[in-house]
C-alpha cells in the first residue's frame, strides 16, 4: 500500500536564536494537536529547524474513516478532503505559534517573528496549493544561502532528507548540528593543549542559528588579559557569542578563543583574522573604559546616581540606595548581625551604574565588586555588591554570604513595593521590571540560608520608605499575596501537592522559612501515614463548633476547678493535649513532622472521647467546658496547618 508522506517546510529570514527552539516546537505541538482535532492518522512526525526553515515531515498519513455501522444520519455532512484538511491546519498553526516578540511584516494579516519567504506543502508527489499571506505554496526549497544558493524541486515528499541536504550544506538536525560542534571544539582545544568549559546556554544558541558549523580558533593581545576574568569571558561569550579557552594548570583564560562559523572555505585564516580583529576593537573600548571609569573614586559616585533614573514616578537610583540601605539595617537589627559593611555595602551596591563599562555591558555587580576592590573596600563589601543582583535567574547561584543576602532581599523588597504602588503588576507574561523572579528571589534565599524574618512586617516597613503611599494596607496585601502566588508556583513545579501548599498559605504566615518548614512535613508525613483519621477528626470537630451558638469560650480546661468534675476520658484528653503544647508545641517548637505524629496518636482518644461523651450537654458548663476541650485540640491542628483544605 503507497504511505502518504506529507512534507512542510517554512522558510524565513533568520529566526532569533534565542527563541527558535521554543518556535520549532510549538510548530511541531500545535500542528500535532491539529492534525488529531481533524482527526488525521499518522505514524510519525519529524521535527527539523534551521535559522531559515521550520520543517516537519509526516508518514503514513490518512484520514479516519468513520465505519458505517451504528451510525444514523440526520443529515448529509460534507466530507472534507485530506487536502483541504491539511491547508487549514498549516495556515492555523503558523497562525497560533505564540512568540515573544513578533510583528506583521510586509502589510499581511500574520504576527511572526521574521518575514515568510517560501512555504512548501508537498503531499507525496503532489503540491497542496494554498495561499498564505500572499505566497502561494510549492514545491522548492534552498541549500545554504551562500554555499548552495540555487533554487531546489523536489519532485516527491520522501526526497526532502537529511542526507540530502547535507549535500547543500544545511545539517537539519539540531542535535547532530550540536554533536559537531562539541567535537570540533574538543579536537581544537586538544590540539593547542588547552581547556575548555563549555556554555551551555551559548552551544544551544549557536548550535540553533547555524546551518553548517565550522570551529576555529583565534587570539588577542595578551595585554588585554589585565581585564578581570569575568569581564573579559562576558565580552567574549555574551557580547561576542566565542567560546573562551583556558589553561589546563592554572585554570585561568587565556589569549586564545573558538568561534562557530557558517561557511567552509579554504580561506579561512581570512575569516580567523577578521573575527580576530572584531574582539580585539570590542576589547580596546573595554579597557578604555575602565581606565577612564577608575579615574573616580568608587564611593565618589553615590551622588551621580542622582542623574539616573529608577522609574519616572519613583526617583533616581540614589533615592532608591538610601531605601536598601534603611532596609539593609533594618533587616541587620532583626538579625542581630552588627556590622558597619551591611550599610557601606547599601550605599555602594548601585555605583557601578554610573560608569561607562556598564554602558557596553549588563555586568552590573559584577564590575561594581571589581571597582570596590580597586577603590580597597573590604573583600567582603566587594563580594556582597557582585552578588545582592543573585538570584538572577530561575537556576542561578544564591548569594555566599549574609551581608549579601541581606542586601538582596533589601534591594528586591524595595523594587517590588515601589513598582506595585504605582499600579504596575506583572500581568499575563509581561512583567517589564521582573517582580516574579525578585520574589522567587526573595523565597529562595530566606528558605536556603534560613533566614527567620517577618515579610508582612518588612513589606511595612519598605512601604513606609515611600512616601507618596497614600492606601498602605491595600499595597501590603497586594504585595503579600503576589509573595504567596510565587511560593505556590515555585513548590508546585517542585511537585508538591497543591492541597498541602494551600492548607498552609491560608493560615497568612509571617515566616516564609515557617511555611516552608510545615509544608515539607506534611509532605513527607502523606508520603509514609495514611491522614484519613486525623482529617476525619478535624472535619468533626470543626463541624461541632460551628453548630454551636457559643462565641469561643475562655474557659482554661487545665486548671482544676473544685467544682467541675472532669470524666476519665476529658482527663485523659486534657493531660495529652497538655503534653503536646508544652513538649512538641512549646519545646520543639519547629518540629511539625513530630507534632504530626502526636496528632495522629491523639486521634484514637478523640474518637473514644466522642462515643463516651456528650459534648451537646443541657448542663451549660460541662456543655461549655467540653466546647473548649474541642477549641484547645483544633488549635493544635491548627498550628501546622488548615486541615479543611486537604
Amino acid at each position: 500500500m503507497n504511505q502518504k508522506i506529507l512534507l512542510i517546510e517554512i522558510q524565513t529570514e533568520d529566526l532569533p536564536s534565542k527563541e527558535l527552539k521554543n518556535i520549532a516546537n510549538f510548530f511541531y505541538y500545535i500542528f500535532k494537536k491539529k492534525i488529531k482535532e481533524n482527526k488525521i492518522q499518522y505514524k510519525k512526525i519529524s521535527l527539523f529547524f534551521t535559522s531559515k526553515k521550520l520543517v516537519l515531515k509526516v508518514f503514513s498519513l490518512k484520514n479516519i474513516k468513520k465505519k458505517k455501522n451504528h451510525l444514523i444520519y440526520i443529515h448529509k455532512k460534507k466530507t472534507i478532503s485530506l487536502k483541504e484538511k491539511i491547508k487549514k491546519i498549516v495556515f492555523e498553526t503558523i497562525k497560533k505559534i505564540p512568540l515573544k516578540r513578533s510583528m506583521l511584516w510586509d502589510e499581511k494579516s500574520i504576527r511572526f517573528s521574521r518575514p515568510i519567504r517560501n512555504i512548501m506543502i508537498l503531499l507525496n508527489k503532489k503540491i497542496i496549493k494554498a495561499k498564505i499571506e500572499g505566497i502561494t505554496s510549492n514545491s522548492i526549497s534552498y541549500g545554504h544561502f551562500l554555499m548552495s544558493p540555487k533554487k531546489i524541486i523536489f519532485h516527491h515528499a520522501n526526497q526532502y532528507t537529511k542526507k540530502f541536504f547535507k549535500k547543500k550544506k544545511i545539517i537539519l538536525d539540531y542535535q547532530e548540528r550540536k554533536k559537531k560542534i562539541i567535537k570540533q571544539i574538543k579536537n581544537l582545544t586538544k590540539k593547542h593543549n588547552k581547556k575548555i568549559y563549555i556554555n551551555k546556554n551559548l552551544l544551544k544558541e549557536i548550535s540553533v542559528s547555524i546551518e553548517w558549523p565550522i570551529a576555529h580558533i583565534g587570539k588577542f593581545k595578551k595585554k588585554y588579559l589585565n581585564i578581570p576574568q569575568e569581564i573579559l569571558i562576558y565580552i567574549i561569550e555574551n557580547n561576542q557569542k566565542y567560546f573562551s579557552i583556558f589553561n589546563t594548570k592554572k585554570n585561568t583564560i587565556t589569549n586564545y578563543f573558538i568561534f562557530i562559523s557558517n561557511i567552509e572555505t579554504p580561506n579561512f585564516k581570512k575569516i580567523i583574522q577578521e573575527n580576530e580583529q572584531v574582539l580585539s576593537s570590542k576589547l580596546k573600548n573595554i579597557n578604555f573604559f575602565l581606565k577612564k571609569d577608575l579615574l573616580i573614586k568608587f564611593s565618589n559616585r553615590l551622588d551621580l546616581l542622582k542623574n539616573i533614573s529608577f522609574q519616572k514616578k519613583l526617583g533616581s537610583m540614589y533615592e532608591k540606595t538610601i531605601r536598601i540601605k534603611k532596609i539593609s539595617q533594618y533587616i541587620s537589627k532583626i538579625l542581630k548581625v552588627k556590622k558597619k559593611s551591611i550599610k557601606r555595602a547599601a550605599i555602594l551596591s548601585k555605583c557601578d551604574l554610573t560608569t561607562n563599562i556598564i554602558r557596553s555591558t549588563t555586568l552590573q555587580g559584577i564590575i561594581g565588586m571589581y571597582y570596590a576592590l580597586y577603590n580597597h573596600e573590604d573583600r567582603e563589601i566587594a563580594l556582597a555588591i557582585k552578588e545582592h543582583y543573585l538570584p538572577n535567574f530561575s537556576q542561578s547561584n544564591l548569594p555566599t554570604q549574609l551581608i549579601s543576602c541581606i542586601l538582596s532581599i533589601s534591594d528586591k523588597i524595595d523594587t517590588i513595593t515601589g513598582i506595585f504602588s504605582i499600579s504596575k503588576v506583572p500581568k499575563n507574561n509581561k512583567d517589564p521590571f521582573a517582580l516574579r523572579r525578585s520574589t522567587i528571589g526573595i523565597i529562595k534565599i530566606i528558605i536556603k540560608k534560613k533566614i527567620y524574618i517577618d515579610i508582612i512586617k518588612l513589606i511595612k516597613y519598605s512601604i513606609n520608605l515611600y512616601t507618596h503611599i497614600k492606601n498602605k494596607i491595600l499595597i501590603q496585601k497586594l504585595i503579600l499575596n503576589f509573595i504567596y502566588s510565587k511560593f505556590q508556583s515555585l513548590y508546585l513545579k517542585k511537585k508538591y501537592n497543591k492541597k498541602i501548599i494551600s492548607s498552609v498559605l491560608s493560615l497568612k504566615l509571617n515566616d516564609l522559612l515557617d511555611i516552608n518548614n510545615r509544608i515539607h512535613a506534611l509532605y513527607n508525613f502523606q508520603k509514609i501515614n495514611n491522614m484519613k483519621n486525623i482529617l476525619n477528626i478535624y472535619k468533626r470537630i470543626t463541624n461541632i463548633l460551628k453548630q454551636k451558638k457559643e462565641k469561643k469560650t475562655k474557659i482554661n480546661i487545665f486548671y482544676s476547678n473544685p467544682i467541675y468534675k472532669f470524666s476519665i476520658y476529658e482527663k485523659k484528653i486534657i493531660i495529652l493535649i497538655k503534653s503536646i503544647i508544652e513538649n512538641n508545641i512549646k519545646k520543639e517548637k519547629n518540629d511539625y513532622f513530630n507534632l504530626l505524629k502526636k496528632i495522629e496518636e491523639l486521634c484514637t482518644p478523640i474518637k473514644e472521647f466522642f462515643q463516651n461523651i456528650l459534648i451537646n450537654d443541657k448542663n451549660t458548663e460541662k456543655r461549655l467546658y467540653r466546647i473548649s476541650i474541642l477549641q484547645e485540640i483544633k488549635k493544635i491542628f491548627l498550628y501546622i496547618t488548615n486541615f479543611s483544605y486537604l
